[in-house]
């Protein structure tokens, strides 16, 4: 959400002033000294620290009183009460819903304290015992990063040891104590341990109960499970991803979340075409029902545009205006060209590039592929240099480009119609593809460097 939108919200609610419904479901006293006469607002995260959704408000009166207090049971997670200036105080909502906050409220908030919810209160001891904890974790490990092997590193090891242990041992009791609140949930899940991942770490199942969707953790601690500890080869990323959404498809807004998400990340993520379809065609198309009929239908064209590009699949032909380098031949004339497909080029591998001729280092790297190519002319290796632009000027200088470097082994050709950038996603500068011999894609969207890898060794 928008800081704009937040605000809205936050006035909005601010401008419905306090009710007191007798019964309530949550009701949280407040008591503060140092502030009175405002509107204070309960929010909880939703998946990132910049996301909270506004709950409740509460008028502070001229003692520094008031209460959140509604007959509506509110969701587990991680709340905050935002004041004015947007300072908070942050706890945690589990099943203990009727509770009194106290503090004194300066310019830094200082004496804060939880009545009748020892959730809260081991809620704020573990939080401050994390900070210490990830302060000595993180100072003693650059110490041992520094230090040679002897006794001095071993004695820092063994302090690393102790920290952990007597940390761990921390953890382990408030998820013992609290195992089915949301203290002990979120605690279980690892998702709050940012700094030490090697001592707690992710697995599929962190991500599995809905109120650690009302964490600021969710969404980066998601993205760095998927990227960073899953292997990261599509086969094994897929058997997370299927885990991931078997286990969310049992609540609603955590699927919706959790669907949206990862189909965003993939469609935005460098190569990674496959992991996109994978979750498009196998779950959100399947059970997203919220989506409009257009949404979806763009969602259908853009898989559309994809398929006939992936690795594996038969390269879409292309009609060409090939062109016959000559010695001296400098401007732009039709004559000067011959038309050809790119399906008519006899290779048993064909290196396609798409580029523009004014980009400096895509002209360097086309004379390094030249070469490359060149050593493996016996086998049959071609380089087909697409040129993405058709004025007259541009063409005169990608023609003088070729003549001035003799290029005259390689494919010279623009393409008839600029519709190849849809069949080949080509809306970059030096998209470029392998083809064997039957056309089909053995790699796409390589860099220079990358493309050897894919061909035969001169």
């Amino acid at each position: 959400m928008g800081m704009h939108r937040m605000k809205l919200i936050l006035f909005s609610l601010l401008c419905l002033g306090l009710t007191i419904t007798e019964g309530a479901a949550h009701e949280i006293k407040l008591k503060f000294t140092g502030i009175k006469n405002v509107n204070v607002v309960l929010v909880h995260f939703h998946a990132n620290s910049k996301t909270r959704y506004a709950e409740d408000t509460a008028y502070i009166d001229a003692l520094g009183a008031g209460v959140f207090n509604s007959p509506k049971t509110l969701e587990e997670g991680i709340y905050q009460v935002l004041f004015p200036n947007y300072q908070t105080i942050e706890f945690i909502i589990g099943a203990q819903q009727q509770f009194e906050i106290d503090a004194n409220i300066g310019s830094i908030i200082t004496q804060v304290k939880f009545v009748n919810c020892p959730e809260n209160i081991d809620y704020q001891n573990y939080i401050s015992k994390k900070k210490s904890y990830d302060s000595l974790s993180t100072k003693l490990h650059k110490q041992l990063e520094v230090l040679p092997a002897g006794k001095e590193s071993n004695n820092v090891q063994k302090r690393i040891k102790i920290t952990d242990s007597a940390y761990s041992s921390i953890r382990e009791g408030l998820i013992k104590k609290y195992e089915k609140s949301f203290l002990g949930i979120l605690l279980h899940s690892n998702l709050s341990e940012v700094s030490n991942t090697s001592l707690f770490p992710l697995t599929v199942n962190s991500f599995k109960a809905p109120a650690l969707l009302n964490t600021p953790y969710y969404e980066s601690r998601l993205m760095y499970f998927l990227d960073s500890v899953v292997t990261q080869r599509n086969d094994s990323i897929e058997v997370m991803l299927s885990t991931l959404f078997n286990n969310s498809l049992a609540s609603t807004p955590l699927f919706q979340y959790v669907s949206a998400a990862v189909l965003k990340h993939y469609r935005e993520k460098k190569d990674a075409e496959v992991l996109y379809l994978y979750v498009a065609e196998n779950f959100y198309i399947p059970f997203v029902s919220w989506d409009s009929a257009e949404q979806m239908e763009n969602l259908q064209l853009d898989i559309a545009r994809i398929k006939p590009t992936m690795v594996g699949s038969e390269a879409q032909n292309i009609y060409l205006n090939r062109y016959n380098p000559a010695p001296g031949y400098t401007l732009f004339t039709d004559s000067g060209f011959f038309k050809s497909t790119l399906y008519s080029i006899d290779a048993d591998y064909l290196v396609v590039v798409f580029w523009n001729q004014d980009c400096d280092s895509c002209r360097k790297n086309i004379l390094w592929l030249n070469e490359l190519v060149k050593q493996r002319a016996s086998k049959k290796v071609v380089l087909l240099s697409m040129n993405m632009q058709g004025s007259k000027e541009e063409l005169a200088s990608w023609l003088k480009f070729i003549n001035d470097n003799s290029l005259q082994e390689v494919v010279n050709a623009s393409p008839s119609s600029m519709y190849f950038k849809e069949l080949y996603q080509a809306k970059t500068n030096q998209n470029i593809f392998v083809l064997d011999k039957g056309k089909r894609i053995l790699a796409r969207k390589l860099s220079c460097r990358e493309v050897a890898q894919y061909l035969p060794k001169p």
